[in-house]
């Protein structure tokens, strides 16, 4: 009696999620998509004196912003992640970060971070 005990109540307690499914709202071919800014560096302008060569892609910017009093405040590092997601969109490989200022009362926003910076593509 207790073999059978110790047989079927852990095939019960295994068994009994069998029925259970995960679903998410990540999209297993699109992590790419969603990471894209993560292979970005940040440098500074005197820290580019050690590359060799490299290519300015351009001005870039990133923006939090609020745009009704329900919504969230923004925030600086969402700026900052949309500046690096923006220098992906372009190719590049490195910012040369610039300032985020805070600003109030905008065209679009009640509030909003920007942050500027410049879009390198860094021959290493």
């Amino acid at each position: 009696m207790k073999f059978k005990l110790f047989f079927i109540l852990p095939v019960f307690c295994l068994s009994g999620c069998s029925w259970f499914s995960f679903s998410s709202n990540i999209d297993p071919d699109n992590f790419t998509e969603y990471y894209r800014a993560a292979g970005i560096e940040q440098y500074t302008k005197a820290d580019l004196d050690k590359f060799d060569s490299y290519e300015d892609l351009g001005d870039i910017e990133g923006i939090s912003c609020q745009a009704t009093e329900k919504d969230a405040e923004p925030v600086e590092a969402l700026a900052r992640r949309y500046l690096l997601e923006s220098a992906a969109d372009l190719g590049a490989n490195a910012v040369i970060m610039g300032k985020c200022i805070e600003l109030e009362n905008t065209l679009h926003c009640l509030k909003e971070y920007t942050c500027y910076a410049r879009a390198l593509k860094v021959k290493q």
